[in-house]
């Protein structure tokens, strides 16, 4: 994924993906995608953060952490404590949640002075949620 201090890259690029993916299909995809970039090919994805299971996405993103990301998208606090009182919650969870949001690379922070300004690099999110299929059972499954 590229870094999101790189705006320009962003300024085209401005949809984050959220999906669950295993280890086996993540690897799959970053080797399909450098061996792309090797022979000069271009990678079309948008910028993707994945999830081993669903609990875990479901866990980071919780409608008070999407709340926040929107507000602070939209309104573009100055300072993690403005983004407390834009959201009306405590300041040492609002700094939890956007802390969180940091070490994943969903938002990062912009050094002004004292102050460490919230900033989200996207402007749409998605969740991409897919489904296994459904595997047939065995003759023991079957047989119960």
């Amino acid at each position: 994924m590229i870094h999101p201090k790189e705006r320009e890259y962003l300024d085209e690029e401005s949809t984050l993906v959220v999906t669950v993916r295993n280890a086996a299909e993540f690897h799959d995809d970053v080797t399909t995608n450098l061996e792309r970039l090797e022979r000069g090919e271009p990678v079309e994805t948008p910028p993707r953060l994945s999830f081993h299971s669903y609990d875990d996405l479901m866990g980071t993103f919780t409608p008070s952490t999407l709340d926040l990301i929107a507000t602070v998208q939209r309104e573009r606090p100055v300072s993690i404590n403005e983004a407390a009182r834009t959201v009306d919650r405590d300041v040492s969870t609002v700094h939890d949640q956007l802390t969180r949001l940091e070490s994943l690379g969903v938002i990062y922070f912009a050094e002004e002075g004292q102050s460490k300004r919230p900033v989200v690099w996207f402007d749409d999110l998605v969740i991409d949620i897919p489904f296994e299929e459904e595997t047939e059972p065995t003759p023991a499954e079957a047989t119960g």
